[in-house]
């Protein structure tokens, strides 16, 4: 289910069951020597108490995610099925086999037929040569996975995490692994808000972040002078955001935010990383959660420029940003909402929603579509049904 398989589990549990067995029963007999003496029942606690140790030593141990696992592609019914086949014929003709070298072979061979049958079915999510966006399902929360024709990747932002939940270890990581996307070159983080960043820290931990982009540093904001202090800890460089370009070679990331921006009395949300994808004739607009003062800051500055295909939809589609003069500016023929299913702040608005329907924008919302995946070859683009 997690592209995983534990190489540790075997050498773990031929310790572990015997182990718990033990302290199972020092524990039925620690009860029971209570109420006849206290020290002798103390005696068998504190044997207990040993091998409860030394039992969650040999866990911790063995389920170092450093080596006690190797990742594995997602198999398919059909991969299941030719898998158990060749097994089966495996398993038949071996014995018939009189020269070891004879096994050796006719095992290679089966071997090497499921190997080369178990790809006919395999279809690559974002292909070479295609640029894809990838607004993944993070709840309530936000995290976009570009991924150029070249190979390289951004990600834009990385939901949240907590202490019951982390999107960055749950939900991101894996489905890096399944993508075969081992790192990330350019880690975006639109503003520092709890769902918007706090998944990048264990990815960081990971060393799956090559470099981060943020807005300045808000040294009046705790939560920012210690994740920026982290990232710097961790040996990953900080870039801040300001009018740049980021080159792709046939595909570029416009950084929209003006240089004066920390200047400015405007809140974190309105200080959210601005970008514009430009692939060809295909445009994505990501505003992270900027509201209406920035809305109108853009554009004044930019004018025309903001006008693109898809709108990813400010702040989850909150009633605070896309005003109705943001959206005939950029005019998009697609809106995409990261929001999660019935979520408090009852995102997305209903006045976002009829100022999008009104300008005959097809919306697109992670809480009822689940994650949205988008392909371009430059000239076309379309909306891809990963289920």
């Amino acid at each position: 289910y997690f592209n995983r398989i534990s190489v540790t589990s075997l050498f773990a549990n031929i310790f572990v069951i015997p182990i718990s067995g033990l302290i199972v029963g020092l524990g039925i007999v620690s009860i029971l020597f209570f109420n006849l003496s206290y020290w002798l029942a103390s005696v068998y606690a504190s044997c207990n108490e040993l091998l409860n140790y030394i039992m969650l030593s040999i866990v911790k141990f063995c389920g170092n995610p450093n080596f006690s696992f190797i990742t594995i592609n997602q198999f398919s019914i059909y991969d299941s099925v030719l898998f158990y086949l060749c097994l089966g014929i495996v398993f038949s003709f071996f014995n018939r086999l009189s020269k070891k070298a004879a096994k050796v072979i006719f095992v290679s061979l089966v071997a090497g037929i499921f190997l080369a049958y178990s790809r006919i079915d395999d279809k690559e999510l974002l292909p070479h040569g295609k640029l894809s966006v990838l607004i993944i399902d993070v709840g309530q929360g936000e995290s976009i996975l570009v991924k150029f024709p070249n190979e390289q990747t951004i990600l834009i932002d990385a939901g949240d995490a907590n202490e019951r939940f982390d999107n960055g270890s749950r939900i991101i990581a894996p489905l890096l692994d399944k993508l075969g996307i081992h790192k990330i070159d350019y880690g975006m983080v639109s503003h520092v808000d709890g769902d918007h960043y706090l998944g990048f820290i264990s990815l960081i931990k990971d060393g799956r972040i090559k470099s981060i982009f943020k807005p300045e540093l808000d040294t009046s904001e705790l939560k920012d002078r210690n994740f920026e202090s982290f990232v710097k800890r961790n040996q990953v460089p900080v870039i801040y955001y300001k009018k740049s370009i980021l080159d792709f070679r046939n595909a570029r990331v416009y950084v929209l935010n003006p240089p004066d921006q920390k200047k400015l009395r405007i809140s974190s949300n309105d200080r959210s990383g601005m970008l514009k994808l430009v692939y060809g004739s295909f445009s994505v607009l990501f505003t992270g959660d900027a509201g209406r003062i920035s809305e109108q800051d853009y554009i004044k500055d930019y004018g025309s420029f903001i006008k693109s295909e898809i709108l990813k939809v400010a702040h989850h589609g909150s009633a605070t940003g896309s005003g109705e003069l943001f959206i005939k500016t950029v005019k998009p023929k697609y809106a995409l909402i990261s929001a999660g299913i019935k979520n408090k702040f009852n995102h997305p608005a209903q006045k976002t929603l009829e100022n999008l329907l009104s300008n005959n924008v097809k919306i697109y919302r992670t809480d009822l579509n689940g994650a949205l995946l988008v392909q371009s070859d430059g000239h076309s683009y379309r909306f891809i049904n990963w289920k």
